[in-house]
């Protein structure tokens, strides 16, 4: 998937040279049945996650998993 997102990346923007759209590695979001559990009784749960690639990047994105 990783390789993919950089394939289309690289085609869509009229770029030759992408690496800059790059930040950090690949990284699992997980969501335990305990998670599941626990939102479904209605308390929500949230996840970040945090990418730095070492260079002046640093990105945190936040999931809240709620009952719907």
């Amino acid at each position: 998937m990783f390789d993919h997102i950089g394939s289309v990346a690289e085609s869509t923007d009229g770029w030759t040279d992408n690496a800059d759209e790059r930040v950090g590695g690949v990284q699992e979001l997980r969501i335990t049945a305990a998670n599941l559990a626990a939102a479904h009784t209605g308390t929500p749960i949230v996840k970040t996650l945090e990418v730095n690639d070492g260079g002046d990047g640093r990105y945190r994105t936040y999931y809240r998993l709620t009952r719907g």
